[in-house]
C-alpha cells in the first residue's frame, strides 16, 4: 500500500507500507533536497532511487502526475514512455493502482491515500481519488 502527497513539480512524499503496516520505503523530494529510505539503505542522492527502481526521480514524479499523452484501453489510462509504459487503473476495491511495465520487469503501486495540490496549502486530502 502507498501513501502519496505531492505538490507538483516541487515536492512529493511517498511512503510504501507492507502487509502489517510497516514502512518498507520512504521517498521525499522537496525542492533541492532528496531522501530515500528503503530497508537498511538511506540516501540523499537521487541516483540511488534510479538504481533501485529503474526510474529517474523527475520521470517518476511526471508519471505520478500523469504528465504526457494519454490513451484509454480496457478501462485504464496508459502513457507510453520511450522505454516503458505506465498503466493507471483501480484494484477490485476501487483503490488507485499504477503499473510500470518495461523490458526489465514490472513495478506496481496500490494507493491508500493520495493528495495532490498545486501550490495550495491546507488543501483537503483527495482520499485516494485522482
Amino acid at each position: 500500500m502507498v501513501s502519496l502527497q505531492m505538490d507538483y513539480p516541487s515536492s512529493f512524499v511517498l511512503e510504501i507500507y507492507g502487509m502489517f503496516g510497516q514502512t518498507i520505503a520512504y521517498v521525499k523530494k522537496e525542492r533541492g533536497d532528496f531522501l530515500l529510505v528503503a530497508g537498511d539503505e538511506k540516501s540523499t542522492d537521487e541516483r540511488a532511487f534510479e538504481e533501485r527502481y529503474g526510474l529517474r526521480v523527475q520521470d517518476f514524479m511526471d508519471d505520478l502526475a500523469m504528465k504526457g499523452d494519454r490513451r484509454q484501453a480496457g478501462g485504464s489510462t496508459i502513457i507510453e514512455r520511450s522505454n516503458y509504459r505506465v498503466i493507471y487503473g483501480h484494484d477490485r476495491k476501487g483503490r488507485r493502482k499504477m503499473t510500470w511495465e518495461g523490458p526489465e520487469g514490472t513495478m506496481q503501486l496500490l494507493f491508500t491515500q493520495v493528495s495532490f495540490t498545486r501550490g495550495e496549502h491546507n488543501v483537503e486530502d483527495s482520499g485516494g481519488k485522482m
